[in-house]
């Protein structure tokens, strides 16, 4: 459920016209979501991306986590 989340995530973000401050406003409120952090304190990640990424929403790095995703889905348009 946390791949298809963030991928969605990363879809949706990412491969629109949001601006960066819109993207990291709306993964700010993702991680702020109860059920979300629910999610996150459950899930046992698999493979060096998404251990990144779950521990910079853990952890509410926004910032890296924005860094990391913009490389990863931007180029993908």
């Amino acid at each position: 459920l946390f791949v298809h989340i963030c991928s969605f995530a990363g879809l949706m973000y990412y491969r629109s016209d949001f601006s960066d401050e819109r993207i990291r406003e709306e993964l700010e409120m993702m991680c702020d979501d109860p059920g979300f952090e629910a999610l996150l304190k459950r899930y046992k990640p698999s493979g060096l991306k998404n251990i990144a990424a779950c521990f910079m929403l853990k952890s509410k790095m926004i910032p890296l986590y924005h860094f990391m995703c913009k490389g990863l889905y931007s180029s993908k348009k």
